[in-house]
This record gives structure tokens, C-alpha cells and sequence, in this order.
């Protein structure tokens, strides 16, 4: 049995930028068992607070989306694109 909690494989996240769809995240993998505890870091506007947006599922469509890639949370898919 597998202790996987969350992976994300090839995530693109857009955000509508001056009328335009641009990437503001992208190509992020990510694997996280049960019990494990994860930092994200970097620089001021890389994603840091998109990414958990995202994954707390108050990422609205109109602030961003999941143009590609995969995001399963507990062996049930969320996004395959």
C-alpha cells in the first residue's frame, strides 16, 4: 500500500495577465507522503502562495488555472490535462 498523499507532475498554472493567458507557474513536479512536511521557498513572486492557492482549492478561474499537467491527492486525480 502506497503512503502517497499529493503529487503533482508537469503543473502549469495560468493567470490572465493584461487580457492574456500567460504561465506563472510552470512545470512544477512534486511527490508528498502521508506524515511528511514540505517548505516551499523562493524569491518574492515565484508561485509560492499560487501553488497553495491552488492546492487549498481557492484558486478562483478568474485569478488562475491549471492549463497542464496532473494533480492527485490521495490516489483520486484532480486535473488531467
Amino acid at each position: 500500500m502506497s503512503n502517497k498523499l499529493l503529487e503533482m507532475q508537469d503543473v502549469v498554472i495560468e493567470a490572465e495577465i493584461d487580457g492574456e493567458w500567460r504561465p506563472i507557474v510552470n512545470g512544477l513536479s512534486l511527490a508528498l507522503e502521508k506524515g511528511e512536511i514540505v517548505g516551499l521557498i523562493g524569491e518574492s513572486g515565484a508561485g509560492k502562495s499560487t501553488i497553495v492557492n491552488l492546492l487549498s482549492g481557492i484558486l478562483r478561474p478568474t485569478s488562475g488555472k491549471i492549463s497542464m499537467g496532473v494533480v492527485e491527492y490521495e490516489h483520486t486525480s484532480q486535473s488531467e490535462l
